[in-house]
């Protein structure tokens, strides 16, 4: 059974709400009990699963004890979230439930998956210090809009832990050397890499700055090929931390940008090699001294 797709507003809010709760300390049943309903919904709106009425959202909020000033903003998000409509140009491709911008549910449905992302990490290998930075420094979000993203991009993490899911990644050698944050948030961020980097689902190719190959204008691209035998493979644009840039359709003759991936595999540092290269990276940060100046990514504004 394929799983439904999901709404970006509901996820962000699910996070949130979830958020809350915990800092109320207050456990899911008793957040069921004042909405009246059974545990396992309140499950679901937390994973955006479900959509939750206004009226929860509020009963919710004034029940965990929420700050006033997040009151309405949130049941602003809740009422997007019950309106959203979000789909493919054309309806949804061969094979496929998820819809346009739901990036959530396309990769919980695919079988495997090509990304590669030149200018900042793909989003699927960021840890939440080095998107909290450039969200915050490069992209100027308020940290509401910051923590809804984060959440975002953790539940599209989820599908990394999913064995029968294969993921492989091509990332450019500049920006690993890129000191997002400084040294400290990058180290720890290299080594979540490498970590991620050792699963048997996870394909890691690094491409050096030296190898003499165009790269296609797109900043970053995603193919996704469906479980269904039946199903069309579709090429995206890989999204930069939920930016408010517009997400496009999808990109039309798939074929092309599955050699263009694998031509960059071809050119990089893979398996072993690439978790080498990963760790000298990590010790060369280790052994510097502490940045004052900004990163790479401030000077060039990328």
């Amino acid at each position: 059974m394929s799983t439904p797709p999901l709404s970006s507003a509901r996820i962000a809010l699910g996070a949130e709400l979830r958020r809350h709760r915990l800092i109320s300390g207050l456990p899911g049943h008793i957040i069921a009990a004042t909405l009246k309903c059974d545990q396992s919904r309140i499950s679901r709106i937390e994973s955006g699963r479900v959509k939750a009425t206004i009226a929860e959202v509020e009963h919710w909020l004034r029940a965990t004890g929420a700050p006033s000033e997040e009151i309405a903003p949130l049941l602003n998000l809740a009422t997007k979230s019950l309106s959203e409509k979000i789909s493919w140009k054309g309806g949804p491709a061969a094979g496929w439930t998820a819809h346009r911008g739901d990036y959530i549910g396309l990769e919980r449905e695919a079988k495997r998956s090509l990304v590669w992302q030149f200018s900042v990490l793909p989003e699927l290998l960021q840890t939440p210090d080095y998107s909290h930075y450039l969200l915050v420094k490069i992209y100027s979000l308020a940290e509401r809009q910051v923590r809804e993203r984060i959440a975002m991009q953790i539940a599209r993490q989820a599908a990394l832990q999913h064995v029968q899911y294969n993921i492989e990644f091509v990332v450019a050698e500049h920006v690993l050397r890129q000191r997002v944050g400084g040294a400290a948030i990058m180290t720890s961020q290299l080594k979540w890499i490498a970590s991620r980097a050792t699963e048997p689902n996870i394909d890691l190719s690094i491409l050096p700055s030296d190898v003499e190959m165009d790269l296609v204008p797109e900043p970053g691209t995603s193919v996704h090929f469906p479980s269904s035998e039946t199903g069309t493979s579709i090429a995206i644009p890989e999204p930069i931390n939920f930016t408010k840039r517009k997400i496009s359709d999808r990109l039309e003759n798939p074929a092309r940008y599955i050699a263009q991936f694998r031509a960059y595999q071809r050119h990089s540092l893979r398996g072993t090699q690439a978790c080498e290269f990963i760790e000298g990276l990590v010790r060369e940060m280790s052994d510097s001294r502490p940045e004052t100046a900004s990163s790479a990514v401030d000077r060039n504004g990328e």
